[in-house]
């Protein structure tokens, strides 16, 4: 019931560090959608990446759902996201401005 635990949890299984399983993306995934559930920005912006690269058996590629994961996580205050949609931002009103 602790999302930070359980975010450090899908990290671990993610990294395949500190765990009996090694790396495990089922698992990871298991603990970053608890996180996610419970708020953690950090864990949204995980689950983003999985939906993004697609991860067989696990998520299937929907760029959808991870453009809308990625602004959640943003919206939530992960940093790293904010700062990445505001560079794809900048860049398309460059390129609006200077076809």
């Amino acid at each position: 019931g602790n999302g930070q635990a359980e975010l450090q949890l899908g990290l671990m299984y993610a990294k395949g560090v500190g765990t009996c399983h090694g790396q495990d993306y089922a698992r990871a995934y298991y603990w970053f959608r608890r996180a996610a559930d419970q708020g953690s920005p950090s864990a949204i912006y995980a689950l983003s990446r999985y939906f993004d690269e697609g991860v067989e058996g696990i998520a299937p590629q929907e760029l959808a759902r991870s453009v809308t994961l990625s602004v959640a996580s943003a919206r939530a205050g992960f940093w790293p996201t904010r700062e990445e949609l505001a560079s794809l931002l900048a860049q398309a009103k460059k390129e609006a401005r200077d076809p």
